[in-house]
Protein backbone atom coordinates (compact mmCIF):
# COMPACT_ATOMS: atom_id res chain seq x y z
CA UNK A 1 0.00 0.00 0.00
CA UNK A 2 1.11 3.55 -0.73
CA UNK A 3 0.26 7.10 0.20
CA UNK A 4 0.18 9.81 -2.44
CA UNK A 5 2.47 12.80 -1.87
CA UNK A 6 1.23 14.74 -4.91
CA UNK A 7 -0.15 13.88 -8.32
CA UNK A 8 3.00 12.01 -9.33
CA UNK A 9 4.80 10.89 -6.15
CA UNK A 10 4.10 8.12 -3.66
CA UNK A 11 5.55 6.81 -0.40
CA UNK A 12 5.02 3.48 1.26
CA UNK A 13 2.12 3.41 3.73
CA UNK A 14 3.37 4.19 7.23
CA UNK A 15 5.81 6.79 5.90
CA UNK A 16 5.54 10.58 5.72
CA UNK A 17 6.03 12.56 2.50
CA UNK A 18 8.67 15.28 3.01
CA UNK A 19 9.05 17.95 0.30
CA UNK A 20 12.55 17.93 -1.17
CA UNK A 21 12.23 20.83 -3.62
CA UNK A 22 11.81 20.88 -7.38
CA UNK A 23 8.63 18.78 -7.11
CA UNK A 24 10.45 15.88 -5.43
CA UNK A 25 9.69 14.18 -2.14
CA UNK A 26 11.60 12.05 0.36
CA UNK A 27 9.80 9.47 2.47
CA UNK A 28 10.45 9.60 6.21
CA UNK A 29 10.17 6.00 7.46
CA UNK A 30 7.46 6.57 10.08
CA UNK A 31 3.98 8.13 10.14
CA UNK A 32 3.48 11.77 11.14
CA UNK A 33 7.21 12.47 10.98
CA UNK A 34 8.52 16.02 11.28
CA UNK A 35 10.21 17.00 8.03
CA UNK A 36 13.40 19.00 8.60
CA UNK A 37 14.60 21.96 6.49
CA UNK A 38 17.20 19.56 5.07
CA UNK A 39 14.86 17.24 3.12
CA UNK A 40 17.12 14.26 3.68
CA UNK A 41 16.47 14.45 7.46
CA UNK A 42 13.39 13.91 9.60
CA UNK A 43 12.43 13.60 13.25
CA UNK A 44 9.92 11.41 15.05
CA UNK A 45 6.49 12.84 15.90
CA UNK A 46 6.67 15.21 18.86
CA UNK A 47 10.28 16.16 18.18
CA UNK A 48 11.64 19.28 16.45
CA UNK A 49 14.48 19.60 14.00
CA UNK A 50 17.46 21.51 15.29
CA UNK A 51 18.22 23.92 12.46
CA UNK A 52 21.31 23.14 10.38
CA UNK A 53 22.15 19.98 12.32
CA UNK A 54 21.51 16.27 12.19
CA UNK A 55 19.67 16.23 15.52
CA UNK A 56 16.14 16.44 16.86
CA UNK A 57 15.01 18.04 20.10
CA UNK A 58 12.47 16.09 22.11
CA UNK A 59 10.09 17.25 24.83
CA UNK A 60 12.83 18.44 27.20
CA UNK A 61 15.55 20.87 26.23
CA UNK A 62 18.17 18.24 27.05
CA UNK A 63 16.46 15.47 25.06
CA UNK A 64 18.59 15.58 21.91
CA UNK A 65 18.38 12.65 19.50
CA UNK A 66 19.95 12.03 16.09
CA UNK A 67 17.59 12.81 13.24
CA UNK A 68 16.77 10.07 10.77
CA UNK A 69 18.57 10.11 7.45
CA UNK A 70 15.78 9.67 4.89
CA UNK A 71 18.46 8.65 2.40
CA UNK A 72 18.14 7.94 -1.30
CA UNK A 73 16.44 4.60 -0.66
CA UNK A 74 13.47 6.55 0.67
CA UNK A 75 13.02 8.84 -2.31
CA UNK A 76 9.36 8.97 -3.30
CA UNK A 77 8.34 6.86 -6.27
CA UNK A 78 6.70 8.25 -9.36
CA UNK A 79 4.80 5.03 -9.87
CA UNK A 80 4.23 2.65 -6.95
CA UNK A 81 4.27 -0.32 -9.34
CA UNK A 82 8.00 0.39 -9.76
CA UNK A 83 8.55 -0.17 -6.04
CA UNK A 84 11.63 -1.84 -4.69
CA UNK A 85 10.08 -1.96 -1.19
Amino acid sequence: MYIQCDLDSYCREGCTCCPAGHGRYMCAPYPNAVCCPDPSRSCKPGERCISQSAYCLGEGDDDVQPSYDNGGSYEALEDPKDSMW
